[in-house]
């Protein structure tokens, strides 16, 4: 980056800029702790959220990280000298606290921020200024300087996670230095190359996250998005995609397909998990045919065997992942995850539904729900939670990449299923707890559109084992609709309405006169008189 890189800034982390043999001796000996994890990506963006930038406050936000700076350098004793004794701090060799490595963290964060006032107080002028322009390329280029300062301590004193998030968190500074300076064809290149390796870390990052982390991931990915495009607007390549593959060349190179694309499994550890996987799943599936012969108990147990076989994949493939396994081939890696995201999705979907048409059994057994002993036989209010389980799966195979209009239709099909599922067990909820009012109402809007739901004729391939439940949740939804609609409405007491009375005399009655009451105006005195013309005079 130029000589600015070879020295830090005066204010800021102590950058560890270690000699060869400082890291000889570190290499060898190596730390004495075990690998810190360090999640970057929630923590920066949780600093984010909460320090200005949901309002696009940067400069909030710039002196919130040099407050947290201080703050640490305070926590953990490591302040620099003062005066003509000031001594510049590194960062220990062996650091004992996690903390130390949040340091490069938020004067990475310090920078980035600064840059970026910069940039929208230059886009907001009346005139455009190349020296702020130039101030915030420098503070990029900055940004850059400190998170590859952060790689190196990630490499040494972190997991591999927190090594893959410090070269993705790397990646994207560096993407946002290059595009901001670009302004020849080979900058753009490099610009471009940049933003796509730092997507392809992200995408590595999120199939090997926890939900909650995944979504980060997601979401900074769909943020990249504009830069890819303006490189490649640069660079003349406009929104050029990969073609997709033929049939033959899909039938040729995978080892299993995912929504029609090929899926290639890199690592023999994870065919070993996936088939396992898969044996667990045809196992312990239930066959379902008129009715369900089985409690819900011995039913969440098979399927939570299911559940658990292909968790066990997911977390194969992650550590694959983190491994290097996912540095060569994106594309295959996130099929393959995707491939194990929608088995478990649609085997929770397949159990819930199952669930479901157990609970409408039940209904069958009673013939109100609001006694004691109804209430021990079937509780309506689970499947009011059985149906939210199948909305909230069926979001998440919505989200999975390769998606086709056949998928979308069918996704949108068993939503409104469960959306209508879960109307019935409501309204029925409402009649056990004695709310007849708010049944009645519930289950009348649902009779008016459950004439039109129906299942997928034509599922793809993988809602095969889905679709026959889904069928028969359907065709019990509406009897069970139609025979509690009347059963509610045959238990309401008839109100008898308010009289609406009509005073058919009220237009020929005469209106009584007034004018006995307020009497005859009173006649002005003779004083009274002279004083008003006498006021009337001085007035002109």
């Amino acid at each position: 980056f130029g000589s600015s890189f070879e020295f830090g800034a005066c204010r800021g982390v102590v950058l560890p800029l270690m000699s060869d043999e400082e890291d000889e001796v570190v290499s060898a000996t190596g730390p004495t702790h075990d690998p810190f994890p360090l999640p970057i990506l929630g923590l920066v963006k949780k600093a984010r959220d909460e320090n200005g930038l949901r309002f696009d406050d940067q400069l909030r936000y710039r002196q919130y990280c040099t407050r947290r700076l201080r703050r640490l350098r305070e926590s953990l004793k490591f302040k620099h000298g003062k005066g003509k004794k000031f001594v510049r701090n590194s960062i220990p060799e062996d650091p004992k606290d996690v903390r130390f490595l949040y340091l490069p963290v938020f004067e990475t964060e310090r920078a980035w921020s600064y840059a970026m006032q910069r940039k929208e107080d230059n886009a907001t002028a009346a005139e455009e200024s190349c020296r702020v322009r130039a101030h915030s390329i420098r503070k990029f280029a900055k940004a850059v300087k400190n998170a590859s300062a952060l790689l190196e301590l990630c490499r040494i004193h972190c997991d591999a996670r927190g090594v893959l998030e410090a070269e993705a968190y790397l990646e994207w500074n560096r993407s946002n230095w290059l595009v901001e300076k670009s302004t020849e064809p080979e900058h753009w290149k490099t610009a471009l190359a940049s933003t796509e390796a730092c997507q392809s870390l992200y995408e590595r990052l999120a199939m090997a996250s926890e939900p909650t982390d995944a979504a980060l991931c997601r979401g900074l990915v769909k943020e990249l998005q504009p830069s890819l495009r303006k490189c490649r607007y640069h660079l003349g390549l406009g929104g050029q995609e990969q073609a997709p593959l033929s049939a033959e060349q899909v039938i040729d190179k995978a080892d299993m397909t995912f929504r029609g694309r090929p899926v290639q499994i890199p690592s023999e550890k994870v065919k070993q998990a996936v088939a396992t996987a898969e044996a667990t799943q045809a196992e312990n599936r239930i066959t379902v045919q008129g009715r369900v012969e089985m409690d819900s108990a011995k039913v969440i147990e098979k399927y939570g065997e299911i559940s658990n076989a292909f968790s066990s994949a997911a977390q194969t493939i992650g550590s694959e992942m983190l491994s290097g396994g996912g540095a060569t081939d994106t594309d295959s890696w996130k099929r393959l995850e995707a491939y194990a995201r929608e088995k478990a999705c649609c085997n929770n979907i397949e159990r819930n539904v199952i669930l479901l048409l157990i609970t409408l059994q039940k209904l069958e057994k009673v013939t109100e729900l609001k006694s004691n002993d109804s209430k021990k036989v079937v509780k309506p209010a689970e499947g009011v939670r059985f149906a939210e389980l199948v909305k909230t799966d069926l979001t998440t195979l919505s989200e999975l990449p390769d998606s086709t209009p056949e998928t979308e239709a069918v996704l949108e099909a068993y939503t409104s299923v469960a959306r209508d599922s879960r109307c019935l067990f409501l309204g029925l909820a409402y009649e056990a707890v004695g709310k007849s009012l708010e049944a009645v109402a519930l289950l009348e809007h649902l009779s008016g559109r459950i004439e039109d739901l129906d299942a997928p004729t034509n599922a793809p391939t993988c809602f095969e084992h889905v679709n026959p439940v889904v069928g028969l949740l359907v065709e019990r939804l509406s009897r069970a609709c139609i025979r509690w609609r009347c059963r509610l409405l045959a238990a309401l007491d008839p109100q008898p309405p308010k009289p609406a009375l009509a005073d058919l005399a009220l237009m020929s009655i005469e209106a009584p006169g007034l004018a006995h009451i307020a009497g005859q105006p009173q006649q002005a005195g003779l004083l009274r008189k002279f004083t008003g013309k006498l006021g009337s005079f001085f007035s002109r």
